[in-house]
Formats: C-alpha cells, structure tokens, sequence
C-alpha cells in the first residue's frame, strides 16, 4: 500500500491521542524504554521525519496494534474518505453530466486518500473512466478494454483475452457474491455484447448476475438498487431474441420484485417490456392493457418523455390511441 510523504506520522497522532498517551509516553514506550525522542516522534507526527520500519513497529506495538493492524486502518479510512468523493462524481454520471463527472474525477485523483493500489479504489476509478469514455468521448472500444482491466482488478477468473461469457466464468460468476462495482462492470460490458450484435452473451452474463444476486448473502440495499436494472436489461435482451415467453416471465418477476422493495425504478419500463413480449406473442388485447399500464405509470411519475413514448409504440403495434386514465 502506497502513502505519500508525512501520511503514517499523521495517521500515527491520530491513534496515540485515540489511545490518551502524550508523545513522551508514546516515545519511552510505557517502561522508560526509548523508542525514540519526543522531539523526534514531534516531527514524525508532523511529517517533517519518516519512521523506520522497527521505530513503527515499536511505537505501534505500545499502542496495541500491529503493523497489518494499522496497515488496514489507514486503508480503511482512505476508503471511507474516497466513497464519500466517489459518490459525487457517481451521482454527475448518473445525471448525465459527463464533463463536470470527468473534472471532479480529475481532482479526486490529486487527493491523498486516492491510493490506486487498494484495489476498490483502483476498480472504481476504472469504472467511472470506462464509463466517461463511453459518454462523453464515443470510444466503445476503448472504454470496454477500461472496464476489462476494471474488472481483472478484483475479478481473478477473467482471461486475458477479455472474454467474460465463457462456460467457466460464467460459473464464477453464478457462485459468486460480487461487489456493486463489478456488478456495474459486468453490467456495462453486457450492454456493449447487446450493442455488438452478441445478444445472446448478454444474456449469458444478465442470467449469471442474477443467480449471484440471488443465490448469495449480498447486501440488501446494493440487491435492490441492481435488481430491477438486471430484469430490465434481461427482458431487453430477450425481446431482441424472439424470447418472448421468457421475456414476459422475467417481466413478471421484475415487477414483482419492483412491487415488493416499493420502487419505482425500471417498473414502468418493464410493463411496457411485458407489453412488447405479449403483442409480439399474438395476444393483442393483454399487449392493449399493459401498454396503457404502463403509459399512465409514466404520466403519473411525472416521465412524460417516456409516457409519449410508450403511447406511439401503442398506437403503432396496437393501433389505439391512449389517453391518461
């Protein structure tokens, strides 16, 4: 783990005044043993000096703590401080504000808690590169090579020939609890096998990431947020197949889902999507009803970008006008 100049001494001050000793009893070591001087351990706190590895060692073993111990705190802390950035640039690429997300991220880069050698941080800057790529600069390819190398940070089955659906992987996946950030990853790389023409793939990894989500103790609140993104994504995938049977099941469930965690994230979407499959499916009068569900779901929502929408594919699958009920 890397840190920069004066960083251990002032990880070091904080703990000893955690601890409620002086720096003359840090520096005796509670028995009259010298570690160090006062003066000394003064400019190691202020980062004036840099401890030597048996100095550390010592003054940390006074406080209780080891070298690992300490090692994980201070990573622990750099990552609390990095969310707390990262979720502000997050929040910008969510908004579509690609230009302000790549100047934030910029400055979160200078930052001392920004060390790209712990890999959650390494990943996530990554990802919002993959992403800023993709958004703002029309590179597909190259943001899909970022989110490979994204993903090989934390994910060790990849290949390295960035093929992320083989039979293997896709197993690893199934049995794995990820993290937000790779479920994000896999995400977006489904998303470009969808866009290449690969539909199928995206399939392969929407179906993997399912299972995972839902076969392993993974956190309640990062489940609901990914949840009906996935049934989304999958019933997309699916109508784009001919997989209509399915694709009204995995509806279904997504609403299902939607209903029971009371969010109204993706839910009007997949009524239309459950629309889409059944008109395809010959069944024109279901189709009728799951259009103008999903039409007033959006007014009343106030999405009226995608209530039109939803009304012109009605009125040209199903030849209805609908107005808002």
């Amino acid at each position: 783990m890397g840190m920069q100049k004066g960083e251990t001494g002032h990880r070091l001050k904080v703990l000893r005044k955690q601890k409620g000793l002086t720096q003359k009893e840090l520096s005796k070591n509670g028995k009259l043993d010298q570690i160090c001087t006062a003066r000394h351990l003064r400019k190691i706190e202020n980062g004036e000096a840099e401890p030597t590895a048996t100095v550390l060692g010592q003054l940390l073993s006074v406080m209780g703590v080891t070298v690992a111990q300490f090692t994980d705190m201070i990573t622990h802390e750099k990552i609390l401080d990095f969310n707390n950035a990262f979720s502000v640039v997050w929040g910008l690429m969510y908004d579509r504000k690609f230009v302000e997300a790549q100047e934030k991220l910029d400055k979160l880069r200078e930052e001392s808690y920004c060390d790209t050698t712990i890999p959650h941080i390494k990943q996530a800057l990554l990802l919002c590169e993959g992403i800023i790529m993709r958004r703002l600069h029309g590179d597909v390819e190259k943001s899909d090579k970022i989110l490979y190398e994204a993903l090989k940070v934390t994910f060790a089955k990849l290949k390295a020939d960035a093929q992320v659906y083989t039979k293997e992987e896709i197993t690893a996946i199934e049995g794995k609890a990820l993290s937000h950030n790779e479920y994000r990853i896999l995400n977006l790389i489904g998303i470009t096998r969808g866009e290449r023409g690969q539909p199928e793939e995206w399939i392969k990894i929407l179906k993997a990431m399912l299972a995972s989500l839902h076969e392993n103790k993974i956190d309640q609140e990062i489940r609901n947020r990914l949840l009906p993104t996935i049934y989304f994504n999958l019933t997309n995938a699916l109508l784009e197949t001919g997989q209509y049977q399915e694709c009204i099941e995995v509806c279904d469930k997504g609403i299902a889902f939607c209903v029971e965690i009371k969010t109204s994230k993706t839910h009007g979407e997949l009524i239309h999507n459950k629309g889409s499959a059944l008109f395809r499916f010959g069944n024109v009068d279901a189709a009728t009803d799951m259009f103008e569900r999903s039409y007033n779901y959006f007014v009343h929502g106030g999405n009226m970008k995608a209530a039109e929408m939803a009304k012109d594919i009605a009125k040209k699958l199903c030849g209805i006008i609908i107005s808002e009920g």
